[in-house]
């Protein structure tokens, strides 16, 4: 895969079709419900894989899996989040595990690699998670961003109860972090969070 996208919930999403059409594979992030009714007609013909956090209701239903041609998903936790030891499982994780189980045939899940465990724990964002995975492991020659815009404003389809990080300064951070640790993969982000800059391989649309 030389082009991937990974598409958050954020109101940048208003600006999907300035890059929908430079990738085939993509991620979507979290409970992307009614986004994938607005998104429909853009993302036939993708190659979509879910990217779901901790929240039960990230968890999309058979439905939108086949109105979207989905059939696999990641979690945003490794196993060994859920070995003896490692701190309680919260209840969204049971949740979704139970899902998982459930609609097996449905949607084929995975857990991240292990060796991310740490890394999991200090992201704390599944869209950051998502992008990580996809620079380490995937590493496609580009990565196409729309809907990652570090709270600075409210989703592009609002809910109640939205959650928001204490340090969204911190996110922007460990996102460029994880930018400038792979120089050789070319980031192109339409966002609504206006501090960040381009660099050599982050082009902000």
């Amino acid at each position: 895969m030389k082009n991937i996208g990974i598409l958050g919930r954020g109101k940048s999403l208003e600006r999907l079709s300035e890059i929908i059409d430079k990738f085939d594979d993509c991620f979507i992030v979290n409970d992307w419900r009614l986004e994938a009714m607005i998104f429909e007609d853009y993302l036939k013909g993708k190659r979509i894989i879910h990217f779901l956090n901790a929240d039960r209701r990230s968890y999309l239903g058979c439905k939108i899996y086949r109105m979207l041609g989905i059939t696999r998903g990641f979690i945003s936790w490794t196993k060994l989040h859920e070995a003896p030891g490692r701190g309680k499982i919260s209840r969204g994780k049971n949740t979704v595990v139970a899902a998982m189980n459930k609609y097996s045939k449905e949607l084929y899940m995975r857990y991240m690699p292990d060796f991310l465990f740490d890394a999991c724990n200090n992201l704390n964002s599944a869209g950051l998670i998502c992008l990580l995975y996809v620079s380490l492991v995937l590493r496609p020659e580009a990565i196409w961003i729309a809907g990652i815009d570090f709270y600075c404003d409210d989703y592009l389809v609002r809910r109640r109860g939205t959650y928001r990080p204490l340090d969204t300064k911190k996110m922007a951070k460990d996102f460029m972090s994880i930018v400038n640790n792979y120089p050789y993969i070319i980031y192109s982000m339409v966002t609504k969070y206006t501090s960040l800059t381009s660099t050599n391989n982050l082009k902000i649309l």
